[in-house]
């Protein structure tokens, strides 16, 4: 079975973005945070999963950078996107698919790096196994929120918690 992580920095009232779907609120924070383990982490995933307004904004911040490009990645949208780099995959395919047919080539534990949409979409679906949260000392008032709006609810259980330069870091496992 594939891991599926959401791994995302969202601000003190739950948004992952501002409402343009910037994230250059995050900066000051992530410059002054130590790295918090990020190169390990990033090691333990084989692949990357990401929403179109995540890959944008990726791409208009210095493109795809060396770092992401060292791992294949799927961007799940219905639109015609450029392809940036040779590790990138655009897909129209639902999550479940995606993630039966990375099981199925042998990754074991995939990064959704967002967005909001995109992670209610997994969690509606029983995908995700993982989520870690650093939480901004910050209130944007609105924005994109960290899971779309929905019905159904998903029962989390705290793993850990720990806090480094202004930021807390909270991992729950995803309860079936």
């Amino acid at each position: 079975m594939l891991e599926v992580v959401y791994y995302v920095g969202a601000s003190f009232d739950g948004f992952i973005a501002d409402p343009a779907g910037g994230t250059e609120w995050m900066w000051p924070f992530s410059k002054n945070a130590p790295d918090e383990g990020f190169a390990a982490r990033f090691a333990s995933f084989d692949c990357l999963l990401l929403g179109s307004g995540t890959y944008e904004v990726a791409i208009l911040h210095g493109g795809w950078s060396r770092t992401y490009a060292q791992k294949r990645s799927w961007v799940f949208t219905r639109r015609d996107l450029p392809v940036v780099d040779p590790s990138l995959e655009l897909t129209r395919e639902e999550p479940s698919r995606v993630v039966a047919a990375l099981a199925e080539q042998g990754y074991r534990r995939a990064w959704l790096m967002g967005g909001g949409k995109l992670a209610r979409s997994f969690l509606d679906q029983g995908l995700l196994t993982e989520v870690i949260v650093g939480l901004l000392p910050v209130i944007l008032g609105q924005g994109i929120p960290l899971f779309a709006p929905s019905p159904r609810s998903a029962p989390l259980e705290l793993r850990e918690a720990r806090s480094a330069g202004g930021i807390v870091f909270l991992t729950y496992d995803v309860r079936r």
